[in-house]
């Protein structure tokens, strides 16, 4: 059950690549005939996931690097927000109709101001921020790498050398996000504002459990112990010390002794950035 799952997967993900790079989808159907839609087509898919589990990820690998992920950091509801949402007068779907209009009335005002589109100065943009912008692309392409790992019979196991996306990809897709993040924002240039969403982005769109694992490190200001990690990320020392290997394998992090204060006590190990850090 659990092949014949991963299989269908696979197939989706191939047709969705196909669309996603806006190249239209034509299905044939003995019942039907032929349906769908020829030529050049603009596609973009929005949509709203859990943490997905390390296996999805790889399937995802298949699209490259076309999918992106923006946390939402979602308010830790007390017990008091939860009688106001149980006792509110509006139902749910009212309040998804109410959210719906609002967005369709902020698109018709930025169409009403653009009739005719945006005709860009890319020149004048500061090289500065697109040099920061592929800066994020860099650190994406690392967070979410690929690195293979081969198990043995005694349970030990060995990392592959990583593979990288390129990118270029993600530089422009990252800079078309700032433009947009400019317009709405009623300008037509791109400033250091614009950097904000692309940073948290960037770190996003990579495998959960790295990400928790850097997010972490950078809470401690680089530098983290193992048993620390662990205890935060609620793992055991072993799984965790296999994450920060992937990490480190990456080119992310470095992971080193720290030698103890107090006489007697053992060295602990330690998960720091590396100097070629990006962000």
């Amino acid at each position: 059950m659990e092949s014949e799952e991963r299989e269908t997967l696979a197939e989706n993900l191939g047709i969705l690549t196909r669309v996603l790079d806006g190249n239209g989808l034509l299905k044939h159907a003995g019942t039907h005939g032929t349906r769908g839609y020829r030529g050049k087509l603009m596609f973009a898919w929005i949509a709203a996931t859990t943490p997905m589990s390390h296996q999805v990820w790889l399937n995802l690998t298949q699209l490259g690097s076309r999918l992106y992920f923006f946390p939402v950091d979602a308010k830790k509801r007390d017990t008091k927000d939860i009688v106001n949402m149980v006792k509110g007068k509006l139902p749910h779907d009212q309040k998804i109709a109410k959210c719906r209009s609002l967005v369709s009335s902020f698109m018709q005002q930025i169409k009403q101001k653009y009739p005719n589109g945006v005709d860009w100065n890319v020149d004048g943009d500061k090289e500065e921020l697109i040099e920061q912008i592929h800066e994020y692309a860099r650190l994406t392409a690392a967070l979410r790498g690929r690195v293979d790992i081969q198990y043995e019979k005694d349970g030990n196991y060995t990392l592959g050398s990583p593979i990288f996306e390129d990118t270029g990809r993600a530089s422009q897709w990252y800079y078309n996000l700032a433009r947009g993040h400019a317009l709405i924002h009623g300008r037509t240039q791109i400033s250091e504002e614009d950097l904000t969403i692309i940073e948290k982005i960037s770190i996003a769109s990579a495998p959960y459990d790295r990400v928790k694992a850097y997010k972490i490190l950078s809470s401690y200001k680089g530098l983290v112990s193992i048993d620390d990690l662990a205890t935060k990320l609620q793992l055991t020392k072993k799984a965790t010390l296999r994450i920060c290997r992937i990490l480190e394998a990456l080119g992310l992090v470095e992971i080193g002794p720290q030698q103890s204060n107090s006489p007697g006590r053992p060295r602990l190990m330690v998960l720091s950035f590396t100097n070629s850090h990006l962000v």
